[in-house]
């Protein structure tokens, strides 16, 4: 999902810079924060996974009887 979103942004980012003047300039800045947030957003889901995994692999240890 995230490669497919940051292939999307990036294709306007190009298109963007294409464009003159400020508007393309503009345009191109807030696709480029946009990439930049999902990435961010998409690792923190990640280390948030990670953690559980780690969590429910010591919940299913057997107990000690």
């Amino acid at each position: 999902m995230q490669s497919w979103v940051g292939g999307k942004l990036r294709r306007g980012e190009r298109g963007a810079d294409e464009n003159a003047g400020k508007l393309g300039d503009m345009t191109n800045t807030m696709l480029e924060k946009s990439r930049q947030a999902t990435d961010k957003s998409a690792t923190g889901g990640r280390k948030v996974r990670e953690k559980a995994e780690d969590v429910a692999s010591g919940v299913r240890e057997p107990l000690d009887d």
